[in-house]
């Protein structure tokens, strides 16, 4: 029909689903993580819009809030970059993050498993695929409300503007420090990653395809 718009949401390109522990230890063998921390993680590139330099403002404000907390962060992705890695000089962060370079989908989603935490403040996003990644893998989020992120998330996560740094801190120590928050979060977050099912997308297709080839059958009957 002229003028109506229907919304078909993207469907998962890889079927991320919580694993057992075993599995996970085993695909992360190679990383040596640390044992007894809280992990910390975000996903993505050095690119301007995916806000690496905030992910290290948050880890550092964080951990100056919480100094009683052991925390690790690992960004899956390259190594920092030169301002990135000044920052973390200056402020002392190194020896408490790790960058993981190119991972298989197996490793990755073995990460979103054992991480306590996605962290996720980026500027802009088209749609923001780490975040239901993570959640389909029981992963609570703590991501920006930028872009595309306020509708992909909705209430399944803890957002705030991607520059807040303070509110992002208080949403991260929330999620880490109530076991009620997290959970619900993760209940949220399993619920949200099922609206963006491969086969929901492909059914919503055809419903649409069926819908525009009905009239148009019976005009040429």
């Amino acid at each position: 029909t002229r003028g109506c718009t229907r919304v078909v949401y993207n469907g998962f390109n890889a079927p991320y689903q919580q694993q057992p522990d075993n599995v996970v230890e085993q695909q992360l063998a190679g990383l040596s993580l640390p044992a007894n921390k809280t992990l910390l993680l975000h996903v993505g590139s050095n690119a301007w819009y995916k806000n690496r330099l905030g992910v290290l403002q948050i880890f550092r404000a964080y951990r100056q809030s919480r100094p009683d907390m052991k925390v690790h962060l690992v960004l899956a992705g390259p190594e920092l970059d030169p301002r990135q890695t000044a920052f973390a000089r200056q402020h002392e962060l190194t020896d408490s993050l790790q960058c993981t370079g190119p991972l298989d989908n197996p490793q990755l989603e073995a990460l979103y498993c054992k991480a306590d935490a996605l962290i996720f403040p980026s500027r802009c996003e088209g749609f923001g695929w780490p975040t239901v990644e993570a959640q389909s893998c029981g992963c609570p989020v703590v991501a920006s409300n930028n872009g595309s992120l306020a509708e992909i998330l909705e209430d399944s996560a803890l957002t705030a503007p991607w520059d807040d740094i303070e509110s992002h801190v208080h949403n991260l120590s929330q999620l880490l420090t109530d076991p009620r928050v997290r959970q619900n979060l993760a209940t949220k977050g399993l619920q949200n990653a099922n609206r963006f099912s491969a086969q929901k997308m492909a059914a919503a297709f055809c419903d649409i395809y069926c819908e525009l080839e009905g009239p148009r059958a019976a005009t040429t009957a």
